[in-house]
């Protein structure tokens, strides 16, 4: 089993910070000059989560939701998948991802975590 962590600014605040704003690279969010950015550059990370779901019929995928989350990938079947192609998650914006946050990262409160390390101890005999 593998678990893979990929940081996600998950919580509503990273659009006042402006750390999801669209941006090619952290040079270029800085040159946007932004009111109320911090700094704080996320790009489009949430993107390969989305991929991932989409069109990988071998993993599960979820994120906890921290303050940038972290995602879990492991091997086995996906808990629910999302029905997008490669053209559309290049397509999808901040704007999808802010009112699509909590599905397209099949994101899990933080209390979550324990129950799934659980599901992964083998049962003792």
């Amino acid at each position: 089993m593998i678990i893979l962590p990929i940081q996600v600014k998950t919580t509503a605040g990273c659009g006042a910070n402006r750390s999801g704003y669209p941006a090619g690279s952290h040079k270029h969010a800085e040159s946007l000059n932004l009111t109320g950015w911090t700094n704080e550059w996320c790009g489009d990370v949430w993107k390969a989560v989305c991929h991932l779901r989409s069109l990988r019929e071998n993993i599960h995928v979820f994120v906890l939701d921290t303050d940038y989350g972290l995602g879990i990938i492991t091997k086995g079947e996906p808990e629910n998948r999302l029905n997008l192609l490669d053209e559309q998650i290049a397509d999808l914006t901040w704007a999808d991802f802010e009112k699509n946050r909590e599905h397209y990262l099949n994101l899990k409160p933080v209390g979550y975590f324990q129950k799934f390390l659980e599901s992964l101890r083998p049962v003792s005999r």
